[in-house]
């Protein structure tokens, strides 16, 4: 899953905060589930070739936690960069809620 490029522009050449609650709802895998979540642009979303940071999160069935994450966006002319979330063990799922995406660029 990713945000919408059309509702949610994500300016290069800042940094971001991304929080967000997951809680895990099946494993099939050893009763562990892996995901992750990081920044792609949409146009090479299938491939790792503009990917910004790859932060793991999961646990067994029932795990239920928060994340924090600072991610560093950089890059001429990148109008399309969408925060992925994603699968590491292709068996499981998660309820992934209360998303929020801040701006903390440093002021300069």
């Amino acid at each position: 899953a990713y945000t919408d490029v059309t509702k949610l522009y994500v300016p290069t050449y800042k940094v971001y905060e991304v929080k967000f609650k997951y809680n895990v709802t099946s494993a099939v895998a050893d009763e562990f589930a892996d995901f992750a979540v990081a920044f792609r642009t949409k146009s090479t979303l299938d491939n790792e070739s503009r990917q910004v940071g790859w932060t793991s999160f999961g646990g067994e069935v029932g795990t239920s936690e928060e994340v924090t994450v600072k991610f560093e966006l950089m890059g001429d002319n990148i109008r399309d960069y969408v925060l992925c979330f994603a699968s590491n063990t292709s068996a499981g799922t998660a309820v992934i809620d209360d998303i929020t995406i801040t701006d903390v660029t440093p002021a300069e």
